[in-house]
């Protein structure tokens, strides 16, 4: 007796390997009974007249549709079925897609079991938990068995998550997959608007594999502001597919510094940036000196300038920044 809960054995059966139960736990309200299969009128959870579920989690699947046959008994007094209830979740906590099996109704029908097939089709991939639940003010429902049969195709590779770490100097693009089939390489892409994207990276699949692998790839060198990343999985057969699109932003870490601001005749760059060029322009725009080819830090002399204000501009690629600075 009890109410179900920790990894209690609940008859499951898992079909054509679209789920990884190693780790199946449940939880919930119903009342314990019987912990085998049902025979002779028994069952292994009942659900009262109050609002009553079971939660059964640890469920992975790649599959696009699922069938649930279920082995349910209901009291005489019970609906048509419409009083319980199958759900799914994609993070284990928020059930949606509810479906009811259709019963018979009336009297006579007290300890009939009877097998039900609910279809769950275009659902998200990564099926986390199924939710039994009843509600109803005086129905009881006892729940045998129940059979979890992926469908519909299963995705040949279940990318889970993407995950966009940034440091001062490189952008960390981190992903992994709950399992594999035919996977051949990764490919990570990256954009600057979100919408054209180029590859700055190939990593090679596992090929097949039935447990989650983490991957990770470092982008040496990000554009400066956003950076749009996705992966394109691609099988041994030349298919492919993309993940979600993640972005970040950003910002050089080679801070430039120009001082000081008034000078008699010698400024000071200070940065780590490496290939950069100094340009020297007067206040009305005109270029009187340019110093190119220059890494880490410099002391610039402009000591044969006329007195009087100047602009200072660093540039390296895209990246520029231009400071104002008094020759005294």
């Amino acid at each position: 007796m009890g109410t179900v809960s920790g990894t209690t054995a609940i008859s499951v059966h898992e079909a054509n390997n679209g789920f990884d139960n190693d780790n199946l736990t449940f939880s919930g309200s119903g009342d314990i009974r019987n912990t085998s299969l049902e025979s002779d009128n028994t069952a292994n959870v009942l659900f009262n007249a109050t609002p009553e579920d079971i939660i059964v989690s640890g469920l992975n699947s790649t599959a696009t549709s699922i069938n649930v046959t279920i082995t349910l008994w209901k009291s005489t007094n019970a609906e048509n079925g419409s009083n319980f209830f199958v759900e799914y979740s994609t993070d284990g906590s928020n059930f949606t897609g509810t479906l009811s099996p259709t019963m018979p109704t009336g009297s006579g029908t007290t300890g009939v079991y009877n097998d039900y097939s609910l279809n769950f089709t275009s659902i998200p991939q990564g099926i986390k938990a199924f939710r039994f639940r009843a509600n109803g003010a005086t129905t009881n429902f006892r729940l045998g068995k129940f059979v979890l049969t992926p469908s519909g195709g299963l995705l040949p590779v279940s990318i889970n998550r993407v995950i966009i770490l940034k440091s001062n100097k490189f952008n960390e693009i981190n992903w992994s997959c709950l399992s594999e089939t035919n996977n051949d390489f990764f490919t990570i892409e990256r954009s600057a608007d979100g919408s054209t994207f180029e590859a700055i990276g190939t990593i090679k699949g596992a090929g097949n594999s039935s447990r989650e692998i983490t991957y990770e790839v470092t982008d040496e060198a990000p554009l400066r502001g956003l950076n749009y990343y996705r992966i394109k999985q691609t099988d041994f057969d030349g298919k492919y597919s993309y993940s979600e699109v993640r972005s970040v932003r950003f910002t050089d870490a080679s801070t430039i510094t120009v001082s000081p601001r008034t000078t008699e005749g010698r400024i000071y760059v200070t940065t780590d940036m490496e290939d950069y060029e100094v340009s020297v322009l007067t206040a009305s725009g005109a270029r009187v000196r340019t110093l190119s080819g220059l890494s880490a830090d410099q002391s610039i002399s402009i000591e044969d300038l006329q007195p009087g204000i100047y602009f200072i501009r660093v540039s390296s690629g895209t990246h520029s920044e231009t400071v104002r600075v008094i020759k005294i």
